[in-house]
């Protein structure tokens, strides 16, 4: 198979993974649009209202309605076909980076090629012209050689030296100034939450493989009764909780702070670089997020979360660090709601 085949066969993999997403988008709108009925709602977005019911499920009783719902979205088929999802995204993003790798491997031997024939070149014509090796030289033998080496190192070329190759490096620029940004684009979209902004699930997943340690702290938060925002304002109103959620967090902590939506209201915080960090300054982090979040002048109702938080220098791995902050978040639950615990 040719590179332009594997190519082609790259971007089906990563079309048919795309394609697999919306037929589980579909058997949850399903799922909404049951509980809708089963509930009686009569406002909610148009999208659910184009979602017909099979005849059958229409004749259930809301019960069985409800029942039916749950099954659909909680069931292993339905989580297989996520995960496998993920996979499909995961293997095609790989592949579509490999083959840019391949394509950028050959233009740099071919490039090699070319230079050792012009330098062969140059030597025979030292024997008869001194200058026009200098001169040679300066214009086109120096970019190429930096060219090489920008190349090697993902860096893209300097316009310099002689037309021709200003010419050739302008059009080597545009190329990977292109990939650069396909492959951006990709990985953006398979590592973050469309709603949020903020990292999804394999976003999370990658950064936990990546931690250090000891010089990381998680906070697990869980918006407290969130099932009532959606079931009492709507699902736009829930989906603006959750993205205000993000915007609330982001503003209160640094840059080098990640956010990740692990779940439908479950998000985490991994504070980097948090040797400094004592608990009294993460409880007054906390106590501004909690502020922003109960002030409505946005239009929203006043939004309450349950905080876990663990320091990774307590624990031995990253996954016995998710535990902990899970056993913490449900303490704050069992405690009231609306409250941070630190684990110890």
């Amino acid at each position: 198979m040719d590179m332009g085949e594997k190519t082609k066969q790259a971007f089906l993999d990563l079309q048919q993974a795309l394609n697999s997403s919306v037929e589980l988008m579909d058997t949850e709108y399903y799922a909404m649009r049951l509980v809708i009925e089963a509930k009686g709602y009569t406002e909610y977005p148009e999208v659910l209202a184009q979602v017909k019911l099979d005849p059958k499920d229409q004749e259930l009783s809301p019960d069985e309605k409800m029942k039916r719902a749950m099954e659909l979205v909680h069931n292993d088929e339905y989580y297989r076909h996520k995960a496998q999802i993920r996979t499909q995204m995961q293997e095609s993003l790989a592949e579509v980076e490999k083959l840019t790798q391949d394509v950028e491997d050959a233009e740099i031997d071919s490039l090699e090629d070319e230079i050792r024939i012009v330098r062969g070149a140059i030597m025979i014509q030292a024997l008869l012209v001194f200058f026009m090796i200098w001169l040679t030289t300066r214009l086109a033998i120096d970019p190429i050689l930096g060219a090489v080496d920008q190349i090697k190192a993902d860096q893209p070329i300097a316009e310099i030296g002689s037309n021709e190759f200003r010419y050739l490096a302008g059009a080597y620029n545009k190329m990977y100034e292109k990939n650069k940004s396909n492959i951006e684009s990709l990985s953006y979209k398979a590592s973050h939450d469309e709603l949020t902004g903020a990292y999804n699930r394999v976003g999370y997943e990658f950064l936990q493989a990546n931690l250090k340690l000891e010089a990381t702290c998680m906070m697990l938060f869980d918006v407290d009764d969130f099932k009532i925002y959606n079931d009492t304002y709507g699902h736009e109103t829930g989906d603006r909780v959750l993205i205000k959620v993000v915007n609330v967090i982001k503003k209160v902590f640094r840059d080098d702070d990640c956010i990740c939506r692990i779940g439908g209201d479950e998000f985490v915080v991994f504070l980097m670089r948090s040797e400094g960090i004592n608990n009294r300054l993460i409880e007054s982090k906390i106590e501004q997020i909690k502020s922003d979040l109960e002030n409505n002048d946005d239009g929203l109702p006043p939004i309450h979360l349950s905080i876990g938080i663990v320091n990774g220098k307590d624990v031995a791995d990253a996954s016995e660090m998710f535990e902990r902050a899970d056993e913490a978040m449900y303490k704050s639950k069992h405690n009231g709601k609306g409250s941070c615990t630190f684990y110890s």
